[in-house]
């Protein structure tokens, strides 16, 4: 039996354990150290070629990231920046393919338009794992961090659509309106499968409790979405984003937190071995795209500059792609702020109200209220979230690239002109921006004084607690309360739960970390945590020496983990 593919990938995953845990230790980005370290092992004497199929990458590895990033992404806040999100999502691509794609073009006269433009979608998309962890590592506003995160989540569905048109129109012409269009009805196609796979995940997980199987579920679910989508000629990254938002939005109603503490912990372990592994493997096939494109008709070097000057063509473009929309954005927010709304939102808002009087009076007098707070949870957002220059100029900078350019550039034709020189090419865009989203991304934000606002206040958290406990108490004081069998529930144990309930206000106040309760709780738990050291240390003590039967410390470890877990709830 042959173990050297096995003990590699075990070593593979040490790498990427090792560099990462360093990496954030000294200060730098993951996916940029692990590219560096990929391309120094990828010139160790003896070092094997490695070559993955790019529709693996974009049929196995960019589902699960996709989903696992969108699972986690609330549906409100991808609601309220739906429009800076579709607009460098979809708009900011196909201009930055076009203007990439012409000036690619007329630096190499035997390259068609279409070609030119296929490597211009190649290099349009950003990455989802670099853009969003050098933001947060640079500590953003939560808002520019979610706008980041939310158009790569489709970008890569319209970078790809794009190229694949363009691929279609080397043999003819290039017809943007026809990408265009193909794109809008991919996209309805997307949404809808996707939808449909999300209600039904939401449904099959609703009904177990076991977090093995509800984890099996989320497994398969985007590859369920991704496969018919590619199957009816659709967006398969728009239909697995769509399943991830609406499986994370019910996830809350649907599942325990225990079920959805152990679907996060498997998720980011699975996310964080695929994303970092991609990026090390980027780093690794440097030396495979050097070689490639020596024997190329241009050299190297000239290869090199090529892929810088895409780069700067980028973010030239990115940058006067978001100072418009950002200034335009921030006019619609004061406006929203004011109290005034668009012709489109006044639509919607009816629709919804008409609806809910179909359903009923009572529902409809609910479904007011609800439209009404929800209306004015979105003023307060937009007054306090506003986004000006200086933002504008965070986000024009943060185009960073990944795994999806160098992936999705591999995929052109074989008979490609320059073929190894565009991989090449693609590749330089992508390491290039990572360097230069990774070392000056912080420096700006510092210098434009771009930073994460305030934690939220203590009198907004326990708003919305006293909203929690009035819920629950509404519910504890229904005579029509009773146990699934349908016998009531007996005064004493309804009273020891109301008591919990009534206590949970003390909890919130406790856990907020800005108030003097909540400073002295900090202590309670640091103390706690040497606590349950020092009996964790007792008990594996007591294994050693076999001074009790197994049985007796099995049951006492599951039972301390039982107090450890709620202490640090409480």
């Amino acid at each position: 039996m042959e173990y050297g593919a096995t003990l590699f990938l075990a070593l593979v995953v040490l790498v990427i354990v090792t560099v990462a845990g360093v990496a954030r230790r000294i200060g730098v980005a993951a996916p940029l150290a692990l590219v560096a370290v990929g391309a120094g092992l990828s010139f160790l004497p003896g070092a094997p070629e490695i070559h993955l199929e790019p529709e693996w990458i974009l049929a196995i590895v960019l589902p699960p990231l996709l989903y696992a990033a969108a699972v986690n992404f609330p549906l409100i806040d991808f609601r309220r920046n739906f429009g800076p999100i579709a607009a460098l999502g979809v708009a900011l691509v196909i201009v930055s393919a076009v203007v990439v794609g012409l000036v690619l073009w007329w630096l190499l006269p035997q390259l068609d338009l279409a070609s030119a433009i296929a490597l211009g979608a190649v290099v349009s998309p950003t990455d989802a794992v670099s853009a969003t962890s050098i933001a947060r590592r640079v500590g953003l506003p939560s808002r520019i961090v979610t706008i980041l995160e939310g158009e790569s989540l489709i970008n890569d569905a319209s970078a790809l659509v794009l190229m694949r048109t363009a691929v279609a129109s080397i043999a003819a012409s290039f017809d943007l309106p026809r990408a265009v269009g193909g794109f809008l009805w991919e996209a309805i196609v997307a949404v809808a499968i996707g939808a449909v796979v999300g209600v039904l995940a939401v449904l099959v997980r609703s009904r177990f409790r076991d977090p093995v199987l509800t984890t099996s579920v989320s497994f398969v679910a985007p590859f369920l979405a991704y496969v018919p989508a590619e199957a009816a000629q659709a967006s398969g990254v728009i239909a697995v984003v769509t399943t991830g938002l609406i499986v994370g939005h019910h996830s809350v109603r649907t599942q325990t937190a225990q079920l959805r503490f152990a679907e996060q912990t498997n998720w980011r372990t699975v996310q964080f071995l695929l994303e970092n592994g991609v990026f090390l493997l980027m780093g690794y096939q440097l030396r495979e795209y050097l070689v490639d494109a020596s024997q190329d008709n241009y050299g190297i070097g000239t290869t090199i500059v090529l892929g810088l000057v895409a780069v700067l063509v980028l973010v030239l473009v990115r940058l006067g792609f978001a100072f418009p929309l950002f200034a335009l954005l921030a006019r619609r927010s004061r406006a929203i702020a004011a109290g005034r709304v668009g012709p489109l939102v006044r639509l919607g808002s009816g629709l919804r109200s008409r609806a809910a009087t179909l359903r009923g009076r009572r529902s409809a007098r609910e479904a007011q209220r609800r439209l009404a707070r929800r209306e004015e949870a979105d003023r307060v957002f937009h007054e306090r979230e506003q986004l000006g220059w200086r933002s504008s100029a965070v986000i024009g900078w943060s185009g960073m690239r990944g795994v999806v350019t160098v992936a999705a550039v591999q995929t052109l034709p074989v008979e490609t002109p320059y073929r190894s020189a565009l991989i090449l090419v693609a590749f330089t865009v992508a390491v290039a921006t990572l360097l230069l989203g990774g070392l000056t991304l912080a420096p700006l934000a510092r210098r434009l004084g771009v930073r994460e606002a305030r934690a939220p206040a203590a009198e907004e958290i326990r708003a919305l607690f006293g909203d929690l406990s009035r819920s629950a108490s509404r519910l504890l004081d229904d005579p029509e309360l009773s146990r699934d069998d349908g016998t009531p529930f007996a005064p004493e144990v309804v009273e020891r739960v109301a008591g919990e309930v009534r206590s949970q206000d003390a909890v919130a106040e406790r856990s907020v970390p800005s108030t003097p309760a909540g400073q002295e709780y900090a202590q309670i738990l640091e103390l706690r945590r040497k606590v349950f050291h020092a009996q964790r240390e007792a008990l594996a003590d007591a294994r050693a020496t076999s001074t009790y039967s197994t049985v007796a410390l099995n049951v006492a470890e599951s039972i301390l983990n039982t107090l450890e877990a709620r202490a640090t709830e409480d």
